[in-house]
C-alpha cells in the first residue's frame, strides 16, 4: 500500500496544480465494515487560508459535523476528525479520491466520488440495534428533590430475573442510551448483560434528555443540569435503586451498582452511605483518588504516555525513539496524527534526549494544567464547558473536596469487583494494586480485582465494531454479573 501511494503521488505531481481547484465540493463515499455499509459525505470549501470541511452521515441522521483539519497539497487529501478519533487520507484521481478511513487505529478502504456520482446506496442497517430478545421498559423516576428523570430497564425476554445491573455514568451529560454516531453505547451493554439473563438499567442524568444533534445527541437544561453534583448524583442513584426495589417483580432481585469512570466514585459513595440495599459493586475504570488528583495525574502527561507507549513503544522501554515514532504502520500513522498532530519528532522531544518520554509530555501539558486550575479558581464556567469537560465549576469544586475511594472503600462491606485495563490512560492501573494492599492490611476480604492486558479505559468496548465480539474485559463484567 505504501509503495502504491508513492507511485500515485509521483504520477499526479505534474498535474497537481490543475487539479487543486477540483477538491472543493461534495464528495460521496461508502464505508463498509463487516458487511455493513455507511454513507459518508464530505463537503469541502476553499477559503483564503486553505480548506474547511464538514461531514454528513445520512444513515445516522447526522449533518454538518465539523472536520477539525483539512489539508490538500494538490494531490493528497487529509481530513482529521479527532473528536471521534478518526481521519481520512486519500489521493485525488480526476473525479475520485482513493484512500482509507481510520478510526481508533483501525483502517478501512474508502473511495470518495465527486458530487453525488456514488449513486443510490441501499440504506444500511445501523451499526448496532437492541436485540429482539430484549424487552425495553421506559420509566419516569422521581428523584430525591422532586425532580423527575427518565430511565430505561432492559430485560431478557421470557426469562426470570434474579439480578439487575444499574449503570452509573462517567463524567458529563449522559442519557439512558448514551448515543453516539452509529450506535447507542448502552444498547451494546444491554445485549451483553441480557444475553446472560441479567437486567440492565440506565437513566438520563438530571437536566439531560435525548437529542438529535451530533456529536453528543443530548439536550441539556442548563439550570437543572447545574444540580448534577457528586452528592446529588449519589442521592439520585439511591432514588433509582429504591424505585426498582418497589417494583413487586424485582423486590427480591440482587442489585449491582456498575460504576464507570466517575461513576466508580458515585457508586462507592452510595454503597458507603448504605441508604439502599446494594448486593455488589462493579467498578470499571476505577478512580482511586479524588478528581483533583486524577486531573493532576492526567495533565502531568502520565495518561498520554500510557496511550502513546501502547501504540508506539515496540521495545517496551516506556519511551518512544525516532524510529518507532516515524513508523508507517497504519495504526501508528493514525495515532501520530491523533496524539501529536503529526509534529516532527524533534518538536515532540522537548527535553532533547532523543526520546519521547514522560518528561516531554509533562513539559507540554504543564501550561494547560496551570491554565485549567486558574480558570476553575476564577469561576470561568463557559471556558470549562467549551475547552475541557461539559461540567460546572461547582461540580469540579465539590469533587475536589471529596474523600478519595482509596479510603472510602475500606468502610464498604458490600462485595466489590474492580475491572481495569492495564493501558488505561484516564486513571492509573497501579491504583488497583494499591487498593489491594490497603484491603489486605485491614484484613478485609470483600475485594476482587481483574486487570486486563492491552485494555484501555473503556475496556476495549470498541473492539465489538470490528469483530462483533466483546473484549475480554467487557465479557468478564457480563459473566461476573450472571455468576454472583
Amino acid at each position: 500500500m505504501k509503495n502504491l501511494l508513492k507511485l500515485l503521488l509521483g504520477a499526479l505531481l505534474s498535474i497537481g496544480t490543475l487539479q487543486a481547484q477540483e477538491i472543493a465540493g461534495r464528495w460521496d463515499g461508502v464505508l463498509s465494515v463487516k458487511g455493513i455499509n455507511l454513507r459518508l459525505i464530505f463537503h469541502i470549501h476553499k477559503t483564503d487560508t486553505g480548506f474547511v470541511s464538514t461531514l454528513d452521515s445520512p444513515d445516522q441522521g447526522s449533518t454538518g459535523f465539523p472536520v477539525e483539519k483539512t489539508s490538500f497539497d494538490g494531490s493528497s487529501l487529509t481530513l482529521l476528525l479527532s473528536n471521534i478519533g478518526a481521519s481520512y487520507e486519500g489521493v485525488l484521481q480526476s473525479d475520485s479520491i482513493v484512500g482509507r478511513f481510520t478510526q481508533y487505529g483501525t483502517s478501512y478502504p474508502m473511495t470518495l466520488v465527486k458530487g453525488s456520482a456514488a449513486g443510490p446506496v441501499t440504506k444500511p442497517l445501523p451499526l448496532h440495534s437492541l436485540s429482539e430478545n430484549i424487552v425495553s421498559e421506559i420509566k419516569t423516576i422521581t428523584l430525591q428533590d422532586g425532580e423527575e428523570t427518565t430511565g430505561r430497564l432492559c430485560l431478557p425476554k421470557n426469562r426470570s430475573i434474579q439480578t439487575i445491573v444499574v449503570a452509573v455514568h462517567g463524567t458529563g451529560p449522559h442519557t439512558y442510551l448514551t448515543k453516539r454516531q452509529g450506535f447507542n453505547y448502552y444498547d451494546l451493554l444491554a445485549d451483553g448483560f441480557c444475553e446472560n439473563g441479567v437486567g440492565f438499567f440506565t437513566y438520563n442524568r438530571r437536566g439531560v434528555d435525548l437529542g438529535e444533534s451530533a456529536p453528543w445527541y443530548d439536550e441539556v437544561d442548563s439550570i437543572k443540569y447545574a444540580n448534577y453534583l457528586p452528592c446529588n448524583e449519589a442521592g439520585d442513584i439511591e432514588a433509582m435503586v429504591a424505585f426498582l426495589r418497589n417494583d413487586p417483580r424485582f423486590n427480591q432481585c440482587r442489585i449491582i451498582l456498575y460504576g464507570i469512570s466517575e461513576g466508580t466514585i458515585i457508586a462507592s459513595m452510595v454503597a458507603e452511605r448504605n441508604k439502599v440495599k446494594i448486593d455488589a459493586l462493579f467498578l470499571h475504570g476505577y478512580a482511586h483518588e479524588n478528581m483533583y488528583d486524577i486531573i493532576a495525574w492526567q495533565n502531568s502527561g502520565e495518561g498520554v504516555m500510557v496511550m502513546a507507549n501502547s501504540i508506539f513503544d515496540k521495545n517496551d522501554d516506556k519511551a518512544i525513539d525516532e524510529q518507532e515514532y516515524a513508523s508507517e504502520e497504519p495504526t501508528i500513522v493514525a495515532y501520530r496524527r491523533y496524539l501529536f498532530k503529526d509534529m516532527p519528532f524533534e518538536s515532540v522531544d522537548q527535553v532533547k534526549n532523543k526520546l519521547i518520554d514522560i518528561a516531554d509530555i509533562r513539559k507540554m501539558r504543564g501550561a494547560f494544567h496551570q491554565m485549567l486550575m486558574r480558570k476553575i479558581a476564577d469561576n470561568e464556567g463557559h471556558w470549562i464547558w467549551n475547552n475541557y469537560f461539559r461540567v460546572s465549576i461547582d461540580w469540579l469544586k465539590q469533587h475536589f473536596a471529596l474523600e478519595p475511594n482509596k479510603t472510602r472503600l475500606l468502610r464498604v462491606e458490600t462485595p466489590i469487583y474492580l475491572f481495569h485495563g492495564r493501558e488505561d490512560a484516564n486513571v492509573p492501573a497501579e491504583s488497583v494494586h494499591d487498593l489491594e494492599i490497603r484491603f489486605e492490611a485491614c484484613g478485609k476480604s470483600n475485594l476482587k480485582t481483574f486487570l486486563f492486558d492491552h485494555h484501555n479505559h473503556d475496556l476495549n468496548v470498541q473492539d465489538w465494531f470490528a469483530t462483533k465480539v466483546f473484549s475480554e474485559g467487557m465479557q468478564k463484567i457480563f459473566d461476573t454479573a450472571a455468576e454472583i
